[in-house]
Order: C-alpha cells, then structure tokens, then sequence
C-alpha cells in the first residue's frame, strides 16, 4: 500500500485537480432585443436641474430621473424628443416613472415619426386634431364619458394642456410603462405633456420589430375578433395580427382604464351585415376611419433588388364616396374613390410616386353590394434590397367626417420568392450537447411545394469522429415542407435530425464546422440577397468546445501557497519538490493516478438543513449536487469556472 502523507498548514483545495467541485453556476441568458433608443440624443423643452439631465432619458437605467422645468405657455407644452439616429421599424416602448409616483409621469402623449416627416410643433391639440395619418400618436389620459373629451379635457377645463394633477392616467406598474404598438417606422420619439407642469420620467426604451414578410398575415380581417354581435370593435393594434395603425385611441374596451396593459392604438372591425353591409370576403372586414384619418398598414415588406410584387383590395365607400390612397415606402402611389352602391363612382388613378415605381393598377366590376377589388404589381425600382411599408391613407369621407368612411378587405401580395439564410453566422456549444446551438435555416416567404436545400460542409472538425451527419458523406440535403414562413425561428428548419456532435473527452481546443447554403436554382425559393433586410448568412460556422477545463494552476506572480496536501507519492514539504505549495492558489491539493474522490453518496431529501455551499453526489439523479441560495443544482455539464 502507497504511503499517503498530509501537509497541513492551509485548508485549501488546489482549482487544478478539483475546480470541477467549486465553481460558479452560469446561467446563459435569453437574448434580449435591442434597445434602439440605448444612449440616444435627448432634448428637451428645458431641464429642471443639472442633476436631471436629458442624457438620463436613454442611459438604460430606471433609476436615474430626466425632468424639464414647466417654461412653456399653453397651448405649447413642456417636451422630450430622443433621436433614434435612423429610421427603424419600431414596435414596443417602455417609459419609466419615479417612485413612489409623483404626478408628473400620469399624462401625456407620444408621437413618433420618420426622418420623411417633421414635427408639427409642441402644442398637443395640432397632433389631436391632426389628420396627418403618417404620424403615430398615442394618449395616456383619463378621458371624460364624453366622446369629445376623450383626451382628458372636461367641459370646464377644455384645455390642452389641462391643470396639473387633472385626468391622470393609472399609476405605473411597479413604475414601468410598457406600450405595445403595432409596428411604426420612426426615427423621432417624442414625449409631449399634456398637464401644464413639469414632464418626468426615468428612461425611454425602444424595441424594433420582427422579420420583414413576403406574404401578408391576415389580409382579410378574420383575426382579431371572434364576435358575432353586428356592432363595429375597437381593437387594440397589438392583437390584430399582421396589422398597425395611427390611430391614437385605446382599442376596446374604448376608455383608458385599460392603458396599464395597452396594445396600441385602435383598429376598427366591422361583422359582415353591420348597417346592412356584407364583407367582401369572409366574416368581418375593416373601417379605415376608426376617429380620424388614420394609416392602416400591414407588417414591412421584404423586398429584394429590381423586384416587383402584385397586390390586391376591396375597397368600399361607407355612406357615398369616400376616397383613400394606398401608401408604399411612405410614399403615395395611388388614390380610389368609391361610392357604397354598384352604379356609383369608381375609380383608381396612378399618383406621381406610383409612376416612379412603374405601378400597374387594374380593377374588377364592381360587385352588387358596392366593393371594388382593385390589383396591380408595384417594383422596387433600386438596385438595394430594402424594407418597405405597404398600407392605406384614409383621405375624405362622403360625410365630412374623419371618423367614419373608407371600409377595406381582402389585401393581397404575391408573387414573392421564398428567401432563405441561416439564423445566426456564428454558434458554438458543448461537445457534451449533441445538438447544442446548431444554426437553423430561417425562410421567408410562401412554399406552393416542398423544396430541398443543400448545405456543404467544411472546418477543422473532422466528420465522421467529431461529427456524425445524415449521410454519413458528401452534402446534407434538407427537405422543406410547403407552408408560409414567416422568417422567424418560429418557422425555421432545425439542423438536429441531421448532424449530432460527439463527446470525446479529448482534449483538442475548439474545433468548427463551416455550413455554406447552396442556391437550390428553384425559382420560389432562393438564397437572401446578401445585403438584404432579411440580414442574409449564407455560411455559418459551429464551433465545438471540449467539455473539460484543461486549465493550469497559476504559479507565477503575488498568487499564495497551497499549503494543505494529500498525495499517494510519497512527497510533501520543501526536500519533496516544494509540494503541495506549488500547487498556487487553492486551500488543498490532491494528486493520484488511480484514486478519486469520493464525496457523501445520498439524496437532497435526506438532508434536513442543507447550507448553501454543501456537496453531495446525489444517488437518484446520479450528479454532482450544490446546495445554493436558491436550492439544491445538480451540475451535468463540465466546465471551467469562468
């Protein structure tokens, strides 16, 4: 029997033989979207003091506090405008106010707008009377029961900016406001008061939107209501998939108690029959005028160089003739005007920015009840590949009024390829992790058919030991099922039936694979433009890591000695090789070549006061198991402590 001699001067165990035993849990983070508004430019109509900076605004932290003095004479009112630095399709907004709340955060409105666009000035009531559809308004306020106070003036104080204090909307959920919109390009958000006081709040986030389509969701209106009841709804933006609006007022039910918890402006639903009206497709279809003239637009546009898409609307007039624009890339390209009736007027004329982008415009007879199906082909005429909107501009209505008029149904693109990347152009995992982090194929567009793609392979990692692929050989050829694909991993083509990686317990640095997607030449489906909104990868690389830490104690420098040792060869001390405090930086070395350790073998349950630190091997899951501040963590995967 080997002679077994203990050093102990220290307790400490050195990280090289047993830093596999104490080491941190890392927990790997979802990956948050951006924050566009992060660090951005902020002015202001004035700061309080220097210690409330604008710069505040946008710093990403809830605690800091932007504040503008109360300068401005009514009708104006006090203002933040952050600068997004660029255009950028946007869809979810976070404002934070202080706490406990203080008032000054409880009233107000926001308005974004694209680089195309200026501001109109800092008085509220231009923005609320406004029929400018481009612009995206938003009000947090308690209306009056009176519709024409539904920003928050009362019939003794009309005004806007009201008296501080006066109509406010709810408090702040644990003082963060989350706005859930449609989808909006904008460049400028702007915050504008609508009390006549100070303007508060702790910071702005702006999130973007997701993947540009090449097909649209929901042309027809059947999502986004399931009521049978022949009434118009007020539906919140945020839960009509596919579609956005400018309108600024709360979806249903139609008051602002529900803003805590708002999805965006509102967008009008009509069931088929309401005022004696059929749809002119399926059960329900969409009043343009939900409160004013209002953009109602579909989810951006992928779009492709030189590339051209065909669409097609219903379009009806509600009283007599009402008249609208069709609005892509935020330019006008072309305005109908249709009565209620079959024998009325209607018409669908090319506008000048229609004629730039070589617009065809044609149209069907007009059915009995009144609809016009209008269909023609726009092009991208750039050689970029961009992302574009595609949506209506209500313009008058028979009656003069902008809250009623323009119905629609039915919009239609086509003729869009699918295109397809990869999601990610550099991954990595675990050996240990068969399929851990394997890119996806993400596609973007309609399939009438099933298609194959190929994927080529290449890397330092060798196939076939490190690797296994279905075939064993040559390129992988991935089957994709017909079906609409909206771009997202929601759809996306996973990787995992095809390629496995194998654990090897070899020490060999990170090795990669190197995936290169091959143009299937199919015609509807085809490799992203590589400087496509899509964000095109045609080539990914894997990298496999060792699931071991081969890491060397540190020996060198201010590091201490390790001077508590257990070791089967017979040395210890300054005549044996200055074992174990050579050893740097630990509390206690243990060396062997044919033995282990062997820790308490037991159950979590077995252990009536366990204390954070404490190492078990825990016998009915077969791991390592360290209790923690938040319970027992059983470590399957090795790693190195950093």
């Amino acid at each position: 029997m080997k002679k077994i001699t203990i050093n102990a001067k220290k307790k400490v165990l050195t990280a090289k033989i047993f830093n596999f035993i104490f080491f941190l849990i890392l927990f790997s983070a979802k990956a948050q979207q951006i924050n566009l508004a992060l660090g951005k430019t902020v002015t202001s109509s004035s700061v309080d003091n220097a210690s409330l900076p604008n710069s505040n605004l946008t710093d990403g932290n809830f605690s800091t506090v932007a504040r503008t003095g109360n300068a401005e004479i009514p009708p104006n009112a006090e203002w933040f405008v952050v600068d997004l630095g660029g255009d950028y399709f946007i869809q979810k907004i976070s404002l934070g106010a202080v706490v406990p709340d203080n008032t000054l955060s409880r009233r107000f409105m926001i308005v974004t707008y694209p680089s195309s666009l200026s501001s109109l000035g800092k008085n509220p009531l231009t923005y609320i009377n406004n029929n400018g559809a481009a612009y995206n308004k938003f009000f947090y306020t308690s209306p009056t029961s009176s519709s024409d106070y539904v920003f928050g003036r009362t019939s003794s104080n009309p005004n806007i900016p009201g008296n501080a204090g006066q109509t406010l909307g709810p408090v702040f959920e644990q003082g963060i406001y989350r706005l859930d919109l449609g989808i909006h390009k904008a460049r400028y958000i702007m915050l504008l008061n609508l009390q006549d006081t100070k303007l508060e709040f702790t910071e702005l986030q702006v999130m973007g939107s997701s993947v540009p389509v090449r097909t649209f969701k929901n042309g027809g209106f059947e999502q986004g209501t399931t009521s049978t009841q022949l009434i118009y709804h007020l539906i919140p933006e945020a839960t009509v998939e596919g579609w956005s609006t400018t309108e600024g007022v709360a979806g249903e039910p139609d008051n602002i108690a529900n803003l805590i918890n708002a999805k965006g402006g509102a967008i009008e639903l009509w069931r088929t029959g309401m005022n004696g009206i059929p749809s002119y497709e399926g059960n329900y279809f969409a009043e343009l005028n939900s409160y004013r003239s209002s953009i109602l637009q579909q989810q951006p546009i992928c779009i492709l160089p030189n590339e051209s898409f065909n669409f097609s609307l219903a379009h009806r007039g509600r009283s007599g003739t009402d008249i609208m624009r069709l609005v892509v890339d935020d330019l006008d390209v072309a305005e109908f005007s249709d009565s209620n009736v079959q024998t009325g007027t209607h018409t669908g004329t090319i506008l000048p920015a229609g004629t730039t982008a070589n617009l065809i415009l044609n149209k069907d007879a007009t059915t009995a009840t009144g609809w016009t199906r209008y269909y023609g082909t726009w092009t991208n005429t750039t050689g970029v590949s961009r992302q574009i909107s595609f949506g209506f501009k209500a313009v008058s209505s028979s009656t003069g009024s902008v809250i009623a008029g323009n119905l629609l149904d039915d919009v239609k693109i086509s003729a869009l390829n699918a295109i397809m990347t990869f999601d990610s152009k550099n991954t990595s995992g675990n050996e240990n992790v068969p399929t851990a982090n394997l890119p996806k194929i993400l596609i973007n567009g309609p399939l009438s058919v099933a298609r194959t793609v190929q994927i080529d392979l290449g890397g330092t990692a060798t196939r076939g030991s490190d690797y296994t692929t279905v075939p064993a050989t040559g390129p992988l050829t991935i089957n994709i099922p017909a079906g609409n694909y909206d771009g997202t991993t929601n759809t996306a083509i996973s990787l995992a039936n095809i390629i496995q990686i194998n654990q090897d317990l070899i020490s060999e640095g990170t090795e990669t694979i190197i995936m290169t997607l091959v143009d299937p030449g199919t015609g509807d489906l085809q490799l992203a433009d590589t400087s496509s909104c899509q964000g095109a990868v045609s080539s990914a690389i894997y990298s496999i890591t060792d699931n071991v830490c081969y890491k060397n104690p540190v020996t060198t420098g201010n590091t201490l000695a390790t001077n508590m040792g257990i070791s089967a060869f017979n040395r210890a001390g300054a005549g044996n090789g200055d074992w174990p405090m050579i050893r740097k930086g630990g509390y206690i070395a243990l060396e062997s070549s044919t033995m282990g350790m062997v820790v308490t073998r037991t159950t979590k349950a077995s252990i009536g006061n366990p204390v954070i630190g404490m190492l078990i091997y825990e016998i009915n899951d077969k791991c390592l198991s360290v209790y923690t501040s938040t319970g027992w963590k059983c470590y399957q995967n090795f790693s190195c402590p950093d």
